[in-house]
């Protein structure tokens, strides 16, 4: 697999995520299954429902001085001035809401419940909830499939925070539209706009927290603007500022990340920067005192992640840190204890891309796999179920993953093949596929014509194996298939009848008779419904 080499410190794909005060509402326990059925509870949304020009009104629980929940960034590596060479595709429900097949570059953007996504000619795509403007189209009108972003050419990376959107073009401006109460979008005003205007020039790269920007300049230096609660903004106070500020002693920068209150940064030598909020331990300091101006924390890394209340970085050889809040297993570490240090995450090796949400996490390697950790309850870890998972496992269906992002409660990937998939809540939109209904396992971003982008059906299951077997019970894994348009699930069937589907290269058969001799089969089924021939293994419970 290619690694992508974006502009340096960009916000390939961005995530919100919620405060990490434990104040969020739990929602309702959701049926473990492949695709979640309409009806899903809502997981607690908080809304900005102010319309451009007044004062926010977020609805929901409070975090801090105002009630506006947090919001992660995930910028992908790479180096001052150099573009992406990824292509792909994201598609829409119709020849005049949609991005055509094999376009998009494979950089996507993640709000509270909006996406973005730019196409090879340079144009900015977005879906999803707009109440606020976020999807730039000049309506506050929600879509379920891409639209087009009028007045953007040449866009090379796009983010997102909570209610509002951020892109980069080709000449170095910065571009900001949506929520703009508390100054993030930069323009030197607290108006908002639901379409996009420029806000800085020579700019290389940006990440955005809840309602704070990050951006990193070609010269290396950091600036940012908007809510500044906690210091995120590192400008030494806890004033917001609605115009670009320079965070004073940084140098050399190569990459930024953002999360609700709090700001890390990535230097050319692999030193890792953090400030801004730290009441999980955040910032990595080994304490829970805040900081409003930037300090070292880290060596040797080569990525950076921020969560709500977790850190990732990739170290330069291949491995995966973590640090900061562990309520929900999202450090992978095996438990729930806390980190005030960075920590190996264990079993992890040749990382290339990671990826932070609300109390999860994400990492690739390079060859495209791709493992998940941490709350998975509305399914966002995209492993066909909803437990929570508190060392990385790895996510079947998804093999030759080139980039990845985590949201709120849903994440998304680009695929060798440029083909952008989506998982989790949907209660926005979010997902572009055309509907509302949130899914555990992934599913594609609607195509204008699906059939050009599936050509092949999934090869089967092989190397299936019997991992454990009793009177009752039997254990079943196997390796998983590989297919142009992604595996969503596959079929077991014992004796010729179904008894089960699995998102996983994983099955255990329950209610079998002590001593009979079963055929088992296994089939693969792809994202557009395509079916691979059957595999079989012979077992004997005891």
């Amino acid at each position: 697999m290619n690694k992508i080499t974006v502009a340096a410190g960009l916000a390939a794909l961005l995530a919100s995520a919620v405060s990490p005060a434990n104040a969020v509402p739990k929602p309702d326990d959701v049926t473990s299954s492949p695709a979640v059925p309409a009806g899903l509870p809502n997981e607690p949304i908080l809304q900005d429902t102010a319309a451009p020009g007044e004062p926010a009104t977020v609805t929901g629980d409070t975090y801090g001085a105002e009630e506006v929940p947090p919001a992660v960034s995930l910028p992908i590596t790479g180096n001052p001035g150099e573009s992406s060479s990824v292509t792909g595709q994201v598609y829409g429900d119709g020849a005049s809401e949609g991005i055509a097949p094999d376009t998009v570059y494979g950089i996507m953007a993640f709000g509270q419940n909006h996406a973005l996504a730019i196409d090879k000619l340079g144009q900015v795509w977005s879906w999803g909830e707009n109440g606020n403007g976020q999807l730039g189209d000049g309506t506050n009108s929600r879509r379920k499939a891409p639209v087009q972003v009028p007045g953007l050419q040449q866009a090379t990376a796009v983010s997102a925070g909570a209610f509002y959107s951020l892109a980069l073009t080709a000449d170095g401006t910065l571009w900001a539209w949506g929520s703009n109460s508390l100054g993030e979008l930069g323009a030197d005003t607290v108006t908002g706009s639901a379409v996009p205007v420029p806000v800085l020039q020579d700019v290389a790269g940006m990440a955005s927290g809840i309602a704070h920007t990050v951006a990193l300049k070609k010269d290396g230096t950091v600036w940012s603007w908007g809510l500044n609660n906690k210091g995120q903004l590192g400008a030494d106070d806890a004033v917001k500022r609605s115009v670009p500020v320079q965070v004073e002693g940084l140098e050399g920068i190569k990459q930024v990340a953002a999360a609700g209150y709090y700001t890390l940064a990535l230097g050319e030598d692999g030193t890792v920067w953090s400030w801004g909020d730290n009441s999980s331990g955040q910032l990595g300091d080994g304490t829970k005192s805040g900081k409003v101006k930037p300090a070292p924390v880290l060596g040797a890394a080569k990525q950076i992640a921020a969560g709500s209340d977790h850190a990732l970085a990739v170290m330069t050889d291949g491995t995966v840190t973590a640090w900061g809040g562990n309520g929900q297993g999202q450090l992978g570490d095996g438990t729930m204890t806390d980190r005030l240090h960075p920590a190996e995450v264990p079993g992890l090796q040749g990382i290339s891309n990671i990826a932070a949400g609300m109390f999860y996490s994400f990492a690739a390697t390079g060859d495209g796999q791709l493992w998940g950790w941490g709350a998975n309850r509305l399914g966002q870890l995209g492993a066909g179920h909803t437990a929570d998972r508190f060392s990385p496992e790895r996510i079947g269906g998804l093999d030759g993953v080139r980039s990845i992002g985590a949201g709120f409660y849903n994440g998304g990937a680009v695929s060798e093949r440029g083909v952008v998939y989506t998982w989790g809540s949907n209660a926005g939109g979010q997902l572009g596929n055309g509907t509302e209904q949130s899914v555990t396992a992934p599913v594609k971003v609607l195509a204008i014509s699906p059939e050009a982008a599936d050509s092949e059906n999934p090869t089967a299951p092989v190397e299936i194996s019997l991992v454990g077997v009793s009177k009752s019970m039997a254990q079943l894994s196997w390796t998983g298939a590989i297919d142009d348009a992604g595996i969503a699930a596959y079929e077991i069937y014992v004796d010729g009848e179904l008894a089960g589907t699995s998102g996983l290269p994983e099955y255990v058969l329950r209610g079998l008779q002590s001593g009979a001799s079963y055929t088992v089969e296994i089939q693969s089924r792809d994202t557009s419904g395509k079916l691979s021939q059957r595999a079989s293994i012979q077992l004997t419970t005891l």
